[in-house]
């Protein structure tokens, strides 16, 4: 009776053995398939990507954003490649602004210029609040 209680014992202990490595494999299956959330693009809304998905909403440009941006010698492509690529300063940042939390995004055009753009990231659109060439003094007329 003790040997037969004893092989049970294995046996149960073999079964759960080769469930658990079952459940671990299926799982490495299905991770392996996601998107890594690096790379997820904007329009998976799966909760991985939430805090930089602004960065992926279509652009609306305010006024003043166009004036500066005009003065300042800044093209569309060059706000989408800071947009994309530059580094946020959260010390010139406002994640608590109204309507729309917003971002200042820094970084270097194409032709050497460093700029900060401030972004408002609102639910279905980010918008361009203005264009900054960081040390340089531009006489603009922009209201």
């Amino acid at each position: 009776m003790a040997k037969t209680s004893a092989k049970g014992s294995v046996l149960l202990i073999v079964l759960l053995a080769i469930a658990l490595i079952t459940v671990k494999w299926l799982k490495s299956c299905r991770n392996a398939n996601e998107i890594p959330a690096k790379e997820t693009p904007a329009w998976v809304d799966d909760g991985r990507n939430k805090r930089s998905e602004w960065r992926y909403r279509t652009l609306e440009y305010t006024l003043h954003a166009r004036c500066r941006m005009q003065c300042r010698n800044i093209s569309e492509e060059e706000v989408n490649e800071i947009l994309r690529n530059g580094t946020i300063n959260y010390k010139k940042s406002n994640m608590n602004d109204k309507p729309c939390p917003t971002y200042a995004v820094e970084g270097n055009t194409k032709d050497g210029q460093k700029v900060r753009i401030v972004f408002a990231a609102c639910k279905t659109k980010t918008r361009v609040v203005t264009t900054i060439d960081i040390g340089v003094e531009h006489e603009c007329e922009c209201n």
